[in-house]
């Protein structure tokens, strides 16, 4: 989703995080904060802490394996990440190439991706555009997050797959208060999830420094 308005302020991520558990378990209102099933997913992706008391036991774990398990899991993922973005713009160019998406048992409509470390495999496009909606309609063998489906929504990805969705409301009408608080909350996602990435832990309540710049809507 692109937000056309907005700006750009410093979020809490950690009262971010307090909202998300107190979301899901009902605790704010709707009109203030929705909670839905690939938000949830989402989270559980990059092992967000349900429940507080872990994350604060969790700060004081200083075993060296459970260390190493951790670099070893943002590793993947981080590989995985990758994997994706090389697929996507295989998916990209093609689209721009042919002016139409690939289709199913076509043999020509498969393209040759360039993988991190430099290995080359032949890829079938139609067959991996299947298994992102597969995920965004929650199939646990497949990852939807906020930015992988932005980033489809952007070639106007046909989530329907028999026909083209606009995804993006038009420019004109203008983004609704609800559009604003989904590309909001995503904004929140990828900067939560890359301070794990980065820090190696989760951000703490009343530390400024833990704070990270997003293009949102600040109070809704």
């Amino acid at each position: 989703m692109v937000l056309p308005s907005g700006e750009s302020y410093m979020a809490n991520l950690a009262g971010w995080m307090s909202d998300q558990r107190a979301a899901k378990l009902g605790q704010c209102g709707a009109a203030r904060r929705k909670w839905t099933v690939e938000r949830e997913r989402a989270l559980n992706s990059i092992g967000f802490i349900w429940n507080c008391k872990v994350d604060t036991s969790e700060r004081k774990i200083k075993n060296v394996n459970k260390k190493r398990k951790r670099k070893a899991v943002v590793l993947h993922n981080r590989i995985e990440e990758e994997r994706w973005t090389a697929v996507f713009h295989a998916i990209k160019k093609f689209k721009d190439e042919e002016g139409r998406w690939p289709k199913h048992k076509i043999p020509e409509d498969k393209r040759e991706v360039l993988f991190p470390g430099g290995k080359k495999e032949m890829r079938d496009l139609a067959c991996w555009m299947t298994n992102q909606r597969k995920a965004k309609l929650g199939d646990n063998r497949y990852l939807m997050t906020p930015s992988r489906e932005r980033m489809l929504n952007k070639l106007d990805f046909p989530w329907s797959g028999s026909q083209m969705i606009k995804i993006c409301r038009d420019v004109s009408t203008g983004p609704t208060l609800s559009d604003l608080r989904d590309a909001t909350w995503e904004a929140c996602f990828d900067a939560l999830r890359a301070f794990k990435e980065t820090e190696g832990r989760w951000p703490k309540l009343k530390r400024l420094e833990d704070e990270r710049e997003v293009w949102g809507v600040q109070k809704f």
